[in-house]
């Protein structure tokens, strides 16, 4: 006999963020529903009738994958998780300051051997999952050089989160990807061979291409991150070409900030008319941002290897706390500027409710009020 009762997948969660959500961490997808609709899909965490639901919602759920049958009783330990306003759903972890390549456009300087202990790497994920978190995006230097990654690794199926390596790809063979617990992998590709190879190292180009296509073939998801640069912009019509062979999630294309040893490098600078031009050629991905009066990075933050709680990477002397403080204490110690707060021309331009500033650290500061000139100059464009 058909149990007539519905259970919430295994693959969504179920996220009271500023509003009520269902996440399903496969897809990424974030969804707002009513407290109705709610109230029924945290009944389901453990199973409720079927005959409890409106015929179209639960036809919907079982066909979006939000709901499922089960022949028998199905526990799940997960319940809601709640979070702060402004809600922090994205979290950039640099697991070691490691990293195996010099790359002439890093923003995070030179290489060192600090890394993330699993201790507060445990206690963080404890906090990121119970306070709503989306997406764990692990980073380094590069992360597979941290010295217990696997054992970090293995801590991950526990979580209800999404968690995507971001990876220069080169250390990646089908044994590491077979074992990663991970949703997504991103590798960095900046151009085709010869202008990735100019920036990251000789023979770096295959090892990340051939780290991307194991990934794939293992069934992992994939995407790619660029930096837009003198020596590559020709690249991007044929790069194109090779990510939809890849058949990435996501390609994310940026241009790069002045940091690190990028200001060693004034020669990668590209005129910036024509470094905006090729970043039409990105694929987007979820952005599940509804905080609309706040700027860049209402739901970001990321932790260093030292276990501090930083605003960005690049802002990474902004910082709120460290993690034996507590997660959320650092993030909500953290500033949370608005649109408001910008100076002009800013303040009345035509764009800011969807530029919203920006990169803060191109335009001079967290608090500087000025423009970032990337975006102002892709806008300009539109």
């Amino acid at each position: 006999m058909l149990n007539p009762h519905v259970y919430l997948s295994p693959d969504a969660s179920l996220k009271r963020l500023e509003a009520p959500y269902v996440y399903q961490r496969a897809t990424d997808d974030l969804v707002e529903v009513s407290e109705e609709a709610f109230g029924f899909l945290q009944d389901c965490v453990c199973g409720t009738p079927a005959a409890q639901a409106d015929a179209d919602f639960l036809a919907r759920c079982l066909n979006e994958g939000l709901l499922e049958r089960h022949p028998e009783t199905v526990y799940r330990r997960q319940g809601v998780a709640v979070g702060d306003a402004p809600s922090l759903r994205y979290l950039l972890v640099h697991l070691t300051s490691r990293c195996n390549l010099s790359c002439a456009h890093c923003y995070c300087g030179e290489a060192g051997s600090e890394d993330l202990s699993a201790f507060r790497f445990r206690r963080m994920l404890e906090e990121f999952e119970s306070g709503g978190g989306l997406r764990l995006l692990l980073s380094g230097g590069e992360p597979l050089l941290h010295p217990h990654f696997w054992q970090l690794n293995d801590m991950l199926p526990s979580y209800d989160v999404r968690v995507v390596l971001c990876t220069n790809g080169t250390l990646l063979d089908r044994r590491a990807a077979m074992r990663l617990n991970a949703h997504e992998v991103q590798v960095s590709l900046d151009g085709l061979e010869t202008s990735h190879d100019a920036l990251r190292g000789p023979g770096s180009f295959r090892r990340a291409l051939g780290g991307l296509r194991v990934a794939r073939e293992v069934g992992l998801q994939v995407s790619v991150a660029s930096t837009v640069n003198a020596f590559n912009l020709r690249d991007f019509r044929q790069l194109a070409v090779l990510i939809a062979e890849l058949d990435v999630w996501q390609w994310t294309i940026d241009v790069p900030a002045d940091a690190g040893r990028c200001l060693d490098h004034p020669e990668l600078q590209a005129p910036l008319d024509e470094a905006v031009a090729v970043l039409d050629y990105a694929i987007p991905a979820g952005i599940h941002n509804d905080n609309e009066g706040h700027l860049c990075g209402a739901h970001m933050a990321t932790v260093l290897p030292d276990g501090s709680v930083a605003k960005c990477g690049l802002l990474s002397t902004v910082r709120g706390g460290i993690l034996e403080d507590g997660l959320h204490a650092a993030w909500m110690a953290l500033p949370h500027p608005s649109v408001d707060s910008l100076g002009e021309p800013c303040r009345s331009c035509a764009f800011v409710a969807t530029c919203r500033g920006g990169c803060r650290y191109r335009a001079g500061g967290l608090h500087s009020g000025g423009p970032d000139p990337v975006q102002c100059c892709r806008l300009a464009a539109t």
